[in-house]
This record gives C-alpha cells, structure tokens and sequence, in this order.
C-alpha cells in the first residue's frame, strides 16, 4: 500500500513539473509572439485588424471542422441584406461597422449599404461647457430616441457653422481655446468614421451663418478676431472642393441665422455694428449679384436658432440682452410679407442648436442666462401647434454647433 501511494506521489510531481514547463515555454512563445506582432504593427508589414480577423477565421474553420454545415450565403452577401446589416448596425453600433469594413474586401461591399440604410442623426458639434471649450460630438438617434458619443473634432472651439451637404458634415470656423477666429473646416461622414481637415475658408470667422443649397455650402458674416464684425460671404463647392466669393450682405452682421427658402438664402436678425440686435431680415437669390431686404421679423433677437421645413422659416430663441435666452418663436411662409408669433418654447434659451428631424423643429442646449447651461430638448409639433418635451444632451453646452446629417447613395 505504502509503495502504489509513493508511486502515485513520484507521479504526481512528474506531472506537475511537466506542466510547470510547459506553462513556461507557452509563456514564452507568447511573448516572442507578442514582440512579433508589435515588430511587425511597427514596420507597417501588418495591421492589428487583419491579425484578429485571421484569427477570427481560424477559430471559425476549427469550428466547422469540429461541427460541419453547409451554409447557404457568404457574410458578404448576408450583409448585402438591408434588413440584417440594419440590425447590425443598431446592435453593434455603426463605428464596429466600419470596423468590420476594413478587415475584408468582400466585407466593404455589403458594408458600404450603411450609408444608404443609416437612419439621420442630429450631430452637435465642440461649444461651451462651463466656460471650457470642447472638442465632443454628441449625436441624437431619432429613431432609438437616444443620445450616444461620436468621434471627437480636430480642434477644441465654440461659435462655428456646422452645415450638412450630400451625406457630409462640414463645421467651419468658429473660436479656439485662444479666442482665435479660425478659418479651419473639419468634415465628418458615417463612414469614415473619423474627422478630417476641409478646404479653409478665405477668412477667420466666429459666430457666423451658414446653409446649404444643392452642392454649395454658403458662410457670411460673422466676427474676424480683432473686434469687427463682416459683411463678406463665401460659397464652397463639395464636389470640387473650392471656395468662392459670394456678393457682400447689404450691412456687417454677426450672430444671426440663415437659411433656404424656394432659393433665397435668407439671413435673419443679428448683431449688427456697435453691437446692435437686429429684426431685419436680408436675401440674396441664389445665382443674383447683390442681396436684398426682405420683411422683418416680429422681435429683434441675435444668437438665435433657426431651421427650414414645409416652405416655412422658423427662428427660435436667441437674446436681446446679454446672455439672458428668449423663449419667444416666430416663422415666415414662402409667399407671405410677414412673420407670425408661435407659442413659446418651455424654456428661454440663446445659442442652441435647432434642426428638423422627423418633420418636427427640434431644438437644444444653448444656455437661459449667463450661468446657466442648459442639456434638455424640445420639439414643436406642426400638426398640434405645441412644445413637446425630448430626451436630453447628456452634457449640458452652448454656443455649438449642429446639423442633422443624412446620408445616401444609390444602390
């Protein structure tokens, strides 16, 4: 009895000191293989995504090996199916998407129906938050009705122009962290994924307008840096990439708001010199050499929001006194001499972001008084004529920029 035990025992630590080594030489082979890898990111000769897709496929061969099938579609062809790489995409999330994109060849073709099936998502974009200028993006899901973040901007800044053109996002201007007036433009799409630097703009501008109309995104006024406030105006072509001038606006104007109506650029209220709010509302026709007034609005406001839908133009919120927000709403429909009240907004707030999603005015953040910065949402029904309360900014900003960005292509 006691020679089967020391026999078992001579065993037993047989066994344990061939494990021991083994665990020892598979730590080494996993370090020398790590170094490998690490050599080899480092000399460009491999990308880590490759790596873990090749990965990714030896683990699934074993697997078929181990349970056989036959199935009927390649991934890239499963993804092909709007339906399918629409739950994808929710679940996972459009930046794992693109992820994904970039491991296969075969993958990027079924991938790149994203940006055809993504549903529009409101972007705002770096602002104020505590006085401290940001460089987050926050984007808003319409559809999940939920705020998640996006990539960060290149540059921290407050007071820029975010303008949506054919699937891109382009933010322009606005002031650094030095209170600079930039030139600089970032632009964003779903499917890159990241920011990239744009074509800058002819000057530095700060709290300026923007638009769009077909494939030109229009800036005028806005401030320079230096205390002066401009009349110039620019138009940038998203298919060549080139600025051009645009005729001078009819006085100097800051902080006001544009937008489109049946091609009339329209550029509404203001600051305009010795720091004057305005009502006064000016229009330049898209092709026209000069701008021309047109009917005033109700209430002088500067720092406002504003947004185009259904042929009407709606200006929301902004100031009259500093940093004190107004709640007060307005509109003018194409073929009209005249603007019309709305009710007011819930809560009293200048520079926030508006935009339309889902056929309603929506509108963000922006701040009621000097200190007081404001996360929450609201949107103005049309069919009901009323204020309705939406989920709200995960960080309370103002003075950011945003767009809702839609993205697509032809299948």
């Amino acid at each position: 009895m006691v020679e089967q035990e020391d026999v078992t025992t001579t065993a037993s630590h047989a066994v344990y000191k061939r494990l021991n080594e083994i665990t020892d030489t598979m730590t080494k082979i996993l370090e020398e293989t790590t170094a490998l890898r690490i050599c080899l990111e480092a000399g460009g000769a491999i990308r880590r995504e490759q790596l873990l897709a090749q990965l990714h496929k030896m683990n699934f061969d074993q697997f078929l090996h181990k349970h056989p099938c036959s199935p009927s579609q390649a991934m890239q062809d499963t993804l092909c199916a709007p339906e399918v790489l629409e739950l994808v995409v929710e679940f996972a999330g459009l930046d794992e998407v693109n992820a994904l994109s970039i491991t296969s060849r075969n993958l990027r073709r079924g991938c790149s129906l994203t940006s055809y099936i993504c549903s529009p998502h409101l972007y705002i974009c770096g602002g104020l938050t505590c006085e401290m200028r940001s460089d987050s993006v926050e984007r808003f899901d319409p559809k999940r009705g939920v705020w998640e973040p996006a990539p960060r901007l290149l540059t921290r800044r407050s007071g820029a122009v975010a303008v949506a053109v054919q699937g891109e996002l382009f933010l322009c201007g606005g002031e650094d962290d030095w209170a600079v007036c930039l030139c600089s433009v970032e632009t964003f799409t779903p499917l890159t994924g990241c920011w990239q630097a744009g074509p800058p703009m002819a000057s530095g501008r700060a709290s300026a307008m923007g638009t769009a109309f077909g494939e030109h995104l229009y800036i005028a006024g806005g401030e320079d840096g230096v205390g002066l406030i401009l009349d110039t105006a620019e138009r940038l072509n998203v298919i060549s990439r080139r600025w051009e001038p645009v005729p001078p606006m009819l006085q100097k104007c800051c902080a006001g708001v544009m937008a489109v109506l049946r091609e009339i650029i329209y550029v509404c209220g203001g600051l305009g010199q010795q720091g004057m709010v305005m009502r006064s509302v000016k229009g330049l026709h898209v092709g026209c050499t000069a701008w021309t007034p047109q009917p005033a609005m109700v209430e002088r406001r500067s720092s406002a929001a504003s947004v185009s839908l259904s042929g009407q133009i709606f200006v929301i919120g902004g100031q009259q006194i500093h940093g004190i927000g107004l709640s007060s709403v307005e509109r003018f429909v194409a073929g009209t001499d005249h603007w019309e009240e709305l009710p007011n907004m819930s809560t009293p707030r200048c520079l926030a972001v508006a935009a339309e999603v889902s056929g309603c005015v929506h509108v963000c953040g922006g701040r009621s008084s000097p200190s007081v910065y404001l996360g929450s949402m609201e949107r103005f029904n049309l069919e009901l004529g009323r204020w309705e309360s939406v989920s709200a900014m995960p960080v309370p900003k103002c003075d950011a920029a945003g767009a809702l960005l839609i993205t697509s292509v032809e299948r």
